[in-house]
């Protein structure tokens, strides 16, 4: 019996760090005190931006963290730890993330990697005051169009008043 439950650790060790490796995203977060139907209404959040959230043991986590060298966020798991995965924009889940977390006080996000660079709590709250990606990308190409936009638009003036002189000394002969 001893047996079967180290392979099982196993496979979920493995699994864990599958996970790690192609996330974009980590973020923990303890979830102590939140009912089943609240940490649905998480999930169902995050899965509508590609993210998931799960919630495994500490020591497992920790193997798995390590296997994919992600030590960093071992410091921070103690308690009821969850883990957000994500392979979106780090803006958008941390949105998602934060707003569960005003929504429901019981939930405290501790950390987040992304990309390899490791985000404090607050730095995390930082985040998730800024527009999401495609606001931002929006607004970097309205600013490259408005030159090009002023651009016709003097050329397109300077036409029509060489057409009224044109038109004028058309009518004048």
């Amino acid at each position: 019996m001893e047996k079967k439950v180290s392979v099982y650790k196993k496979k979920i060790v493995k699994d864990l760090t599958s996970r790690l490796k192609k996330s974009k995203n980590v973020f923990v977060a303890n979830y102590a005190g939140l009912k089943n139907k609240e940490l649905e209404e998480l999930r169902n959040s995050l899965r509508d931006i590609s993210s998931e959230f799960i919630v495994v043991k500490n020591s497992l986590s920790r193997h798995a963290l390590k296997e994919s060298k992600l030590d960093d966020l071992s410091q921070i798991l103690d308690g009821a730890t969850g883990l957000s995965f994500g392979e979106g924009d780090i803006v958008t889940e941390t949105k998602t993330l934060v707003k569960f977390s005003k929504d429901h006080e019981l939930f405290k996000i501790k950390g987040a990697i992304s990309e390899g660079r490791l985000y404090s709590k607050a730095e995390i709250e930082q985040l998730a005051l800024l527009p999401s990606r495609e606001i931002l990308l929006t607004k970097t190409v309205a600013s490259m169009k408005a030159p090009i936009n002023n651009l016709v638009f003097v050329l397109k003036e300077n036409l029509r008043k060489i057409t009224s002189v044109m038109d004028a000394i058309s009518k004048k002969k």
